[in-house]
C-alpha cells in the first residue's frame, strides 16, 4: 500500500509503504522480496525460515529498520532449542536471517 503526500497542487510524491521511503529510491525492490513486501501490507498466513531453523507461522508484519516484527505468530519447526510454540507478544527477526518467506495463497 503507497502513501501519498501533497506537496502542491501540481507535485505528489510517493512513500513507499513498506519502508516508508521515497518511492523513486527503490528500497524495497532491492531488500524485500515480493512475499515479504506483501505480508507487511495484506494480512494473511505466511510462512518464514531463519538461518537457524526455526519455522515460524505468522499473520501479521512489519518492518522497522533491520528488523522484522511478527505478530500472531508461533514456531511451527524448531532447528534450536527454542521450543515449538505460540509467542504472546510476537517476536523480531533479523532481516538478513530470514533464509526464505513464503505466502501458501499465492
Amino acid at each position: 500500500m503507497e502513501e501519498v503526500c501533497e506537496v502542491s497542487d501540481t507535485t505528489q510524491i510517493t512513500y513507499c509503504g513498506v519502508c516508508g521511503g521515497l518511492e523513486e529510491d527503490l528500497v524495497c525492490t532491492r531488500q524485500c522480496s515480493n512475499v515479504l513486501a506483501k505480508c507487511v501490507s495484506d494480512q494473511f498466513t505466511y510462512y518464514l525460515r531463519v538461518r537457524t531453523g526455526e519455522v515460524f507461522q505468522f499473520e501479521i508484519a512489519e518492518i522497522f529498520g533491520e528488523w522484522l516484527h511478527l505478530e500472531n505468530c508461533r514456531i511451527v519447526e524448531c532447528g534450536t532449542p527454542l521450543s515449538a510454540g505460540e509467542m504472546q507478544r510476537g517476536i523480531d527477526v533479523r532481516l538478513s536471517d530470514i533464509v526464505w518467506i513464503q505466502d501458501p495463497g499465492s
